[in-house]
């Protein structure tokens, strides 16, 4: 068995846009965000009715399209001990246009790639939601234990993923990302709940250490990472 899969983003917005490889929970839920980053006032829509399980909670999906391309919502539970529900989400996208800087030219060139940003939600400040930016290849090859996705330099900027998401995020994005790249014996959907979960535990059986710019000892990169969220424009 291979331990490796070969990432391609067409498979993966294919598998979480085929209702077999989803459940549909017909209970109307609501959802609240802020449309922009600065809002005050939150809007309140319904919840996709469409989700998979990861960790024996609920992750619900929303394909909609922006800019005339095809995109994914993945919104998180909500944290423990939360009377309303915040739209945490993992945005997934193709952006033709992301901007880096050749390194045998040293000029800056347009390539394409995965734009992808976790979106927090911030009611406990008053208002308004932050937008963490990674773009990441559209293929590329990925250990099943997931330690080279959780270190892989984002494409637009001078971090890695696990510089600027934690432990929870990496519990939910790993599983979101490797689910539609099963090893050929596990090459099937699990027919139940448990069947979910069991597979979800056998993708993090292993400990990483994940690194956090918040415990980081360096206050500079905290700094530049606190500049460039807050100069973040709104993006769903």
């Amino acid at each position: 068995m291979s331990n490796s899969f070969q990432f391609d983003y067409d498979i993966f917005y294919n598998y979480y846009t085929n209702d077999d490889n989803l459940e549909t929970d017909t209970t109307e839920k609501y959802t609240n965000y802020y449309p922009k980053t600065y809002s005050k006032i939150p809007n309140r829509e319904k919840l996709s009715d469409k989700f998979i399980w990861i960790n024996n909670k609920k992750v619900h999906i929303t394909k909609f399209i922006e800019n005339g391309k095809n995109a994914l919502l993945f919104s998180l539970p909500p944290k423990e001990n939360t009377s309303k529900r915040w739209d945490d989400h993992f945005h997934f996208g193709i952006d033709h246009n992301i901007e880096i800087k050749d390194p045998d030219t040293n000029q800056k060139v347009k390539i394409t790639g995965v734009y992808f940003h976790k979106t927090i939600q911030h009611p406990e400040k008053g208002g308004g939601k932050e937008l963490i930016h990674c773009f990441f290849p559209p293929k590329m090859e990925i250990n099943r234990d997931m330690k080279n996705f959780e270190e892989m330099k984002c494409l637009q900027r001078g971090y890695n993923m696990n510089q600027l998401y934690d432990k929870r995020d990496f519990l939910y994005l790993n599983e979101i990302i490797s689910r539609p790249f099963p090893p050929e014996s596990e090459n099937k959907k699990p027919s139940s709940r448990d069947g979910l979960t069991s597979n979800t535990k056998q993708h993090h059986s292993s400990s990483h250490n994940y690194k956090n710019t918040k415990h980081s000892g360096k206050g500079g990169t905290k700094k530049k990472i606190q500049k460039y969220r807050r100069k973040t424009i709104r993006r769903r």
